[in-house]
């Protein structure tokens, strides 16, 4: 496994699935093709698995693990939240809109190696380029991948 930086900071849509806490991501992907939420992010962390870690995580989200760091959770750095605390946003109608408005969902992105793939190939073992594509985890505070989301198509980029 390897933590990479360069895609720290990217906001982007993420679609998470209505049913959530799946344990394989093949699972997580079909509850997400039966009904999501979609939400702005922000990639906290980036890890990029080998296929071997790769074939461990995603049929197995629920376990804990050291990897995710508990990242998750909304946040917002709109200076009009400064102070507040958040029961104070989510009494008051107008900080919540505000909160609503410029929050983001903190999140671990997470890819197999590019390498992988092409010794995957190269092998002849079959490949479902949809289960390799990057997923997002958002802990919410927790040890494992409580929920887990995907971006289709191109990642689309938000403000």
């Amino acid at each position: 496994m390897k933590n990479r930086t360069e895609l720290v900071g990217t906001k982007l849509w993420v679609k998470f699935p209505k049913i959530n806490k799946n344990d394989s991501l093949d699972q997580n992907d079909t509850e997400i093709s039966e009904g999501y939420n979609e939400e702005k992010c922000v990639v906290k962390k980036h890890i990029v698995l080998d296929w071997d870690e790769w074939v461990d995580i995603t049929h197995s989200l629920l376990t804990d693990r050291d990897e995710w760091e508990k990242i998750g959770g909304s946040v917002s750095e709109d200076k009009r939240l400064e102070g507040c605390s958040s029961v104070d946003i989510m009494k008051d109608e107008k900080l919540y809109k505000i909160f609503h408005d410029t929050s983001f969902t903190e999140v671990v992105r997470v890819d197999i190696c590019n390498k992988t793939w092409r010794e995957q190939e190269v092998t002849g073992e079959p490949i479902d380029m949809h289960l390799q594509a990057p997923f997002f985890v958002n802990t919410e505070g927790h040890s494992y991948a409580r929920y887990v989301g995907r971006v289709s198509g191109n990642l689309k980029p938000c403000k």
